[in-house]
């Protein structure tokens, strides 16, 4: 009976795990918990720098887009849009509305984008004008006068220095694509730019005073700094020669060139750093909801 059960017992030691001592034990716990712990000082790096593009990109989407546009320190009352409007002549007619219908429309449609396509726009009595305007006059002008079919929103035009000429906006850029530049941006599929197009961009631009002529835009110089949000656009189109600047000049014309019969025979800026006008304008604009 012994014999038999030594034999197992015999048997049952050959499987049995050599003796390991506390000192390599805990050497090998030590070295397992040193391998999780550890990182590579690359991804560190790789980390940091993706959030900082991420951080550099949200800044500009913001300085595009959500922001208001420069600040060019221009402010203006509703005295300065009064003074504008005696001094250009301007009227505006609403048929069908009586005061109070007026300021309803005006109110719940100045910080709305209205488009011609659904709106009649009458341009009659057209005058002879010669005026000057101050940029706060004239900033109060392109702000006031019928925002909701404008452009451009929260504009200012400052003349910083004589012979400088600098301005800020907010362009809308589905009105824009739809009425000023159908042909360059419409040539694709609405459905698809309506996705990646913004609804907004914030524009800024400074350099030598621009003039009209005869309803040509005159910018004999390149600009100093033309900017969306943040990103500087001078390396792009800044440094162009007069060929290429009458290009994108042109396209800016369209802008007043939609109001028929309209003659600017000089538009300039005087050492008093106002703007001075002459042409021929229409004095009673006529807004009329199409049926």
């Amino acid at each position: 009976m012994d014999q038999q059960s030594a034999a197992p017992a015999a048997a049952n030691n050959n499987y049995a795990a050599a003796p390991v001592s506390p000192d390599t034990a805990a050497t090998e716990i030590n070295s397992g918990r040193m391998k999780v712990k550890k990182r590579r000082p690359s991804t560190y790096v790789i980390w940091s720098l993706l959030l900082l593009i991420f951080a550099l990109l949200f800044y500009v989407y913001i300085s595009i887009v959500v922001a208001s546009p420069s600040d060019l320190g221009v402010t203006y009352t509703q005295r300065d849009y009064n003074t504008a409007l005696t001094k250009t002549g301007i009227s505006l007619s609403y048929p069908g509305m009586d005061a109070a219908d007026i300021k309803e429309f005006t109110t719940k449609n100045k910080n709305c984008k209205l488009l011609l396509a659904d709106y009649e726009l009458d341009y009659s009595r057209y005058t002879l004008r010669n005026f000057e305007l101050t940029p706060a006059e004239a900033t109060a002008l392109m702000n006031e006068l019928l925002p909701m079919f404008s452009i451009f929103s929260d504009m200012q035009l400052d003349i910083p220095a004589n012979g400088r000429f600098a301005a800020s906006s907010r362009i809308h850029v589905e009105k824009m694509r739809q009425e000023l530049l159908p042909d360059l941006i419409g040539s694709t599929q609405p459905e698809f730019l309506s996705r990646i197009l913004p609804r907004n961009l914030n524009i800024k631009i400074e350099g030598p005073a621009f003039s009209i002529e005869n309803n040509t835009l005159l910018q004999p110089e390149p600009l100093a700094e033309i900017k969306l949000g943040a990103v500087s656009l001078r390396p792009f189109i800044g440094n162009t020669d007069q060929e290429i600047r009458n290009i994108y000049t042109s396209y800016i014309e369209r802008i007043y060139r939609k109001i028929p019969q309209l003659q600017i025979r000089l538009l300039r800026i005087n050492s008093r750093r106002n703007f001075v006008f002459s042409g021929v304008i229409p004095t009673r604009i006529t807004i009329r909801e199409k049926d």
